[in-house]
């Protein structure tokens, strides 16, 4: 991917207060802006975890004026991009493991039941919308599930990551 930039122009945009540019993944040797925006760019991975940021859902209906609030919000959603990837790396290694111990099983817990070939954070989201801890008593929570099939699938992707209902209670 070829990207052409006037350096005055970059220069000026990122003097812009609003400007927050997140590069990864960067060598330790010295780099040009020029350079560091084609690595930026060429992160697929990171433009498609921003673009869930910048869904409606999520930051479009944020309104902030205070300097350190943008940036304290701009912190949280990074480390909650960050915590996503955590969980996606998790479930696809646990699955690469669960495969080389169980060749011939196939775990049905994808989209609709299907076999789980590359699970993401929004699998295990989406899995797991309708359900929530209940409090029972003093220091005594349950998980409510909205069906079997839901927390059957749930619970192979938490066992993808190695974390138990429990673990999640406790």
């Amino acid at each position: 991917m070829e990207i052409t930039v006037n350096e005055k122009e970059w220069d000026k945009y990122l003097k812009k207060a609003s400007c927050i540019v997140l590069i990864s993944n960067v060598g330790e040797e010295e780099q040009s802006d020029i350079e560091l925006l084609r690595i930026y760019k060429g992160q697929q991975v990171v433009e498609n975890s921003f673009r869930e940021l910048k869904s409606p859902s999520m930051a479009s209906v944020i309104y902030l004026k205070n300097p350190e609030r943008i940036k304290a919000l701009s912190m949280l959603l990074s480390l909650s991009l960050l915590i996503r990837a955590v969980i996606q790396y998790r479930m696809r290694k646990g699955l690469k493991e669960y495969k080389k111990e169980n060749p011939d099983v196939k775990l049905r817990a994808g989209w609709g039941g299907r076999t789980l070939e590359n699970p993401t954070y929004r699998l295990l989201y989406e899995h797991s919308v309708n359900c929530y801890f209940e409090k029972e008593d003093t220091d005594v929570y349950s998980y409510a599930w909205s069906s079997t099939e839901t927390r059957e699938r749930v619970e192979a992707l938490l066992n993808l990551m190695k974390i138990t209902l429990d673990d999640l209670i406790r």
